[in-house]
């Protein structure tokens, strides 16, 4: 499965910095989601849909991270799938309330 140039910004995203600057993954998502505007970005949204429509195997979703330049993976107790359908959910949630 190849990634889409614009989505690479998405996964390089999860470097060696984010174990840290984060206490999860699931933090590190959140500022993802938040710092690349992907709430806005319906193509990132629609990209996601496809990644967790059900049609890729937990290993097709491995080997794209393993290959999209994120030099980090996820906890051993959590699949591909689920961590893309979180991150994928975050960018529908309304921003943090300021002020």
């Amino acid at each position: 499965m190849q990634i889409p140039e614009q989505f690479k910004k998405i996964f390089t995203w999860f470097g060696q910095h984010v174990r840290y600057t984060f206490t999860s993954m699931e933090e590190a998502a959140m500022f993802a989601v938040q710092e690349l505007k992907l709430k806005e970005n319906a193509p990132a949204k629609a990209y996601f849909d496809d990644l967790t429509s059900g049609k890729y195997s937990e290993e097709d979703l491995f080997n794209l991270w393993l290959y999209s330049g994120a030099q980090i993976g996820i906890r051993k107790d959590q699949t591909m799938l689920s961590f893309l359908k979180y991150m994928r959910s975050l960018m529908d949630c309304a921003p943090p309330h300021q002020g």
